[in-house]
């Protein structure tokens, strides 16, 4: 998900920030984890479907992180994860 807020001028004129001494500031990747979990589905005897997690999850981040498809039981400590992973924006 990409978060757009207001331009300034200086991202209209694709122009780098600069440090107080006037040297660019880095590039650094985006960070924001993702969680997502699997669940799977069945129609009910009343005619709307029946969900049921499977206990596995899959935690994402746009840096290129992914732990794949894991049961909860094997994902790494959440907080580890946040501290590897900061955001400006509420995480998993």
């Amino acid at each position: 998900m990409v978060h757009l807020g207001p331009l300034t001028p200086t991202e209209l004129d694709s122009q780098d920030k600069a440090d107080s001494d006037g040297t660019p500031e880095p590039w650094a990747l985006d960070h924001h984890l993702h969680t997502l979990a699997q669940s799977e589905a069945r129609p009910g005897a009343d005619g709307w479907m029946e969900r049921r997690p499977t206990g596995k999850v899959w935690i994402l981040c746009p840096c290129g992180y992914s732990t794949g498809l894991v049961d909860k039981a094997e994902l790494p400590d959440i907080e580890a994860l946040r501290a590897e992973h900061p955001s400006a924006h509420t995480m998993v």
